[in-house]
């Protein structure tokens, strides 16, 4: 029925999980820029606070260190990814949209623990060697905290009652 007050969409806080709502056109930009790239930002946000606490910890990098700081950190994904698709030949699942927006929102925590894990490397690491080894933690971390932040998310949607909340999609 049209205009229908009583419909569990409409009201106060009332909406279903997984449905779509208008915020208008500055919500729908916002909306935009941030969906599928909370995860970049966050990592972005991390591994330049990385930098800037190394750098503190240890001083001016040399073009060698800095380079060393960008393999150590790729590395780490790199590794990550060759273990989740079982040596890049299984295509992985992502999580439902609903649940990596909601997870990636928690993503201060994963900032957090990725940059404690590299001053903690650079704290016990001196020279040449705290340049990758802390990008290499401060990755490895953030990347196994942004998925704990997932995974609670996608328990949170599961108790909203989204029923999509389980089981991913394909990705690519």
């Amino acid at each position: 029925m049209a205009g229908r007050t009583d419909d569990k969409r409409h009201g106060s806080g009332g909406e279903e999980p997984g449905r779509e709502q208008s915020h208008g056109p500055v919500g729908q930009a916002v909306a935009t820029s941030v969906h599928g790239n909370a995860t970049a930002f966050g990592f972005s946000i991390m591994i330049t606070a990385t930098f800037g606490a190394l750098t503190t910890i240890e001083g001016s990098g040399t073009v060698a260190e800095i380079l060393l700081f960008g393999v150590g950190a790729a590395l780490s994904v790199a590794l990550l990814e060759g273990i989740v698709s079982r040596g890049f030949r299984v295509r992985s699942r992502v999580a439902h949209a609903e649940v990596r927006l909601l997870g990636t929102a928690l993503n201060v925590a994963s900032v957090s623990a990725g940059v404690g894990a590299a001053i903690g490397t650079a704290e016990l690491v001196d020279g040449a060697a705290a340049w990758p080894l802390a990008s290499f933690a401060a990755a490895l971390v953030y990347v196994v905290v942004e998925s704990a932040e997932i995974g609670l998310a996608e328990l949170v949607q599961k108790a909203r009652g989204d029923t999509q909340a389980e089981g991913g999609r394909q990705e690519g």
